[in-house]
């Protein structure tokens, strides 16, 4: 009996064959083997937003052996990712065999390329989840709609080559808007009055307690020592002199114990966002490290936004956390975590963990030895037991009448952070003092600061954003991220990401005119959690695009409308109606109902006709004695050069019937 088994990649593919026996034929398709063309919106909106789809050219070669094994074999396996874009490809595979073939398919799911694994889901294959596969089917039209309607506004109203996209849009909207709180923060100045106060066993310096109007309280004492400011010099001078010539008695001490619970373990956002913080990587690298040790099995699978884990993962890493470290490092029960995002863990994945716990990835070299080290590191921490700190704060009483206070802190036990100790924790040790003990004055400062405005986003603090509004899905966020780059509506500086002026015009244009629609970023995880219905199986394809696609229509209809109109249709296609618009070469007219009609006109005498490109004179190029000289409208008006250009530089001035090389 043969068996075809598909995968994604050649990788995975050379990977899985060592698990399987002889009569086993494995085959990549490389990707995804169909596309909707890039070129128009392909996209049947009258017949229930169906969209077009064609074998993408470089995947021709894949479809053919795909489709051959598949005749020759018994049985077919769909082995592709454990997500939506897997079932897609599956349910692509599929599509592209002969009919008599795709009775033979079944669908496996893993989540990690271990030999165990697959041949588990192997011998559980089921059906192709079509939910899934109008979940992600719902999405590319989604994206394609917004892409291919709003985009050519852009291109009349901010730049050519612009374009709109449904995630990526709010996403650069979210770091214009922080841009724009920069832009527009005014520092404060303010200071702070500190003074020295020795004990018997040591010395400490205490914060004078401002209160919210810069009136000493003693219930200001337990708030954060960052509100305990001065806003007025002249108030933060008087304290200054008086606490110098003060007595001091410490008037409460209260001594705390408070627990740190460990990190979950890693989801595709936080790994992304961690990476970028320890190692300086984008997401699309992390991205591409990742698949590199999800496919040689050292990883479960590393697109997903779940916390889940293994029963059995469970049991192995609390195994190893006995066996490794100190009985108190191993809770009594299991640390379970739970995603806080609307849109969180929307598929029964699991989290990202090292497939094989004990192995310390020890054979790994560079940048895969330093993902794996992240992985499983956070990954055993999320095991282990609470960190615990002892806190304490003094509270200080000066005879100026002034409430001064210490805070102090230490870690008593580490927990999980002696595994994962990337977190920094300040230890602050007071010296031992007691309660109604004169203090000594030692010295004191009044130190002047100011305000800053909040931090531009970086690569990781945006995913950390963006999850927490539950936009944008673990396998499409780092393009996302790319793609902002890529077109240049984001710069950035070192780790600061920048809003180009291109990127800034273009978020003014959406905002104005999609403010509560896909620039609304509540509504893009609302759309989420609708994408998550169909692929539950609750909520309709169609329901949901027709709905998104009615509000689309008639916004686009509203930006139509605030647009400069003729009133007359479209000579051409007779649908549209001609709009003006001020381009780099002054005003021209348009069809509104482009890309579909592509008309340029031109007016005269109240009339519009279609625009016509260089017009031949007639002449002869004198430069280059092969072109022919034309006539051109330029942003100056009209001129006269070579067709060749821009082989042919050459420029002439008219005289009469003449035409004059210009020098």
């Amino acid at each position: 009996m043969t068996k075809l088994l598909v995968v994604e990649s050649p990788t995975k593919a050379r990977e899985i064959r060592h698990f399987l026996e002889s009569g086993w034929e494995i085959l990549p398709t490389m990707g995804h083997l169909r596309r909707i063309p890039p070129r128009g919106l392909n996209i049947d909106i009258a017949h229930g937003f169906t969209p077009t789809f064609e074998v993408s050219p470089d995947r021709m070669e894949a479809v053919q052996d795909i489709q051959e094994a598949a005749a020759q074999a018994d049985e077919i396996y769909l082995a592709t990712d454990p997500d939506r874009e897997g079932e897609s490809i599956a349910a692509h595979v599929v599509q592209v065999l002969q009919p008599e073939c795709r009775s033979k398919c079944r669908r496996v799911v893993y989540n990690a390329v271990t030999k165990k694994a697959v041949l588990a889901a192997i011998a559980k294959p089921r059906e192709i989840d079509q939910h899934l596969v109008d979940a992600q089917q719902a999405r590319q039209v989604l994206d394609r709609l917004v892409g291919y309607k709003v985009s050519p506004q852009l291109w009349s109203h901010v730049a050519p080559k612009t374009s709109a996209g449904r995630v990526q849009s709010v996403a650069l909207r979210v770091i214009c808007d922080r841009q724009t709180e920069i832009d527009a923060f005014k520092s404060e100045d303010f200071w702070h009055v500190d003074v020295l106060l020795g004990c018997a066993k040591g010395e400490f310096w205490a914060r004078t307690v401002t209160g919210d109007q810069n009136e000493p309280s003693e219930d200001d004492a337990n708030k954060d020592d960052s509100k305990n400011r001065f806003r007025d010099e002249h108030l933060a001078t008087t304290a200054y002199e008086m606490l110098q010539k003060s007595q001091f008695k410490m008037h409460k001490i209260e001594r705390k114990s408070k627990k740190q619970k460990p990190h979950p373990p890693f989801d595709t956002s936080s790994m992304q966002s961690t990476c970028n913080a320890l190692l300086g990587w984008n997401a699309t690298h992390t991205m591409e490290i990742a698949q590199s040790l999800f496919e040689c099995g050292r990883i479960t699978y590393h697109r997903t936004d779940s916390f889940n884990i293994d029963e059995e993962a469970l049991a192995a890493v609390r195994s190893h956390i006995q066996t490794a470290y100190p009985l108190e490092y191993l809770p009594a029960a299991i640390n379970v975590f739970k995603q806080k995002s609307t849109a969180a863990a929307q598929e029964a994945h699991e989290a990202i963990r090292p497939t094989e716990i004990a192995n310390a990835g020890e054979d790994l070299s560079g940048e895969e030895a330093k993902l794996y080290k992240l992985v499983r590191d956070r990954f055993v921490a999320c095991q282990m037991a609470d960190m615990v700190l002892d806190t304490v704060a003094y509270q200080v009483k000066a005879s100026s009448g002034h409430n001064l206070i210490a805070r102090g802190q230490t870690v008593r036990f580490d927990g999980w952070r002696r595994v994962w100790s990337h977190v920094k924790t300040d230890e602050v040790i007071l010296p031992d003092a007691d309660e109604g003990q004169t203090l000594d004055y030692k010295d004191s400062r009044c130190t002047k600061h100011s305000t800053k405005p909040p931090p531009r986003f970086t690569e990781g603090s945006l995913l950390k954003r963006l999850k927490e509004h539950g936009v944008g899905r673990p396998a499409t966020q780092a393009s996302v991220l790319q793609a902002l780059r890529d077109r240049e509506y984001v710069v950035e500086d070192g780790k600061a990401m920048v809003p180009t002026e291109l990127g800034r015009k273009i978020c003014t244009f959406l905002v104005a005119q999609y403010d509560d629609f896909f620039m609304d970023i509540r509504f893009t995880a609302r759309l989420e959690d609708d994408l998550l219905e169909i692929a539950n199986g609750t909520k309709k394809f169609l329901l949901v695009v027709q709905s998104f696609y009615d509000v689309l229509a008639g916004k686009m209809g509203e930006a139509i409308h605030d647009q400069e109109t003729t009133g007359q249709k479209c000579p051409e296609c007779g649908v549209g109606e001609i709009i003006q618009r001020h381009g780099k070469f002054g005003l021209y007219f348009v069809c509104s109902n482009y890309p579909d009609c592509k008309t340029t006109l031109s007016e005269h005498d109240g009339k519009f006709v279609k625009k016509i490109g260089p017009r031949l004179t007639g002449h002869n190029c004198q430069a280059c004695k092969e072109g022919a000289i034309t006539e051109r409208q330029g942003a100056y008006g009209v001129f006269y050069g070579c067709n060749r250009y821009p082989e042919c530089k050459a420029r002439y001035t008219r005289l009469g019937n003449d035409y004059l090389l210009r020098s």
